[in-house]
């Protein structure tokens, strides 16, 4: 487990530690627009914080996710790599 710190979660004071994560896998999720283009959305992860004493309701800690949003346009005569 990484540093502990307090951060700004939901309107109130969350004590989180940070944690180290390995990438198993990463998708591109493909959304087909009206027009004929493709929009795909990639969520990269930059960094986990786990909740050091509050829990849900299942019983497991709180997980927080700061991540990176990529977009990708690809327009209707380029499609997809699967279509080409």
């Amino acid at each position: 487990m990484g540093r502990k710190r307090t951060i700004r979660y939901r309107e109130r004071d969350l004590e989180v530690e940070s944690v180290d994560f390995t990438t198993r896998e990463e998708h591109w999720n493909e959304y087909a627009l009206g027009d004929g283009a493709t929009v795909r959305v990639r969520v990269l992860p930059v960094e986990m914080l786990v909740a050091t004493r509050e829990r849900n309701e299942a019983g497991d800690p709180l997980v927080v996710v700061s991540n990176q949003v990529l977009v990708q346009y690809l327009r209707p005569e380029e499609g997809t790599e699967d279509e080409r």
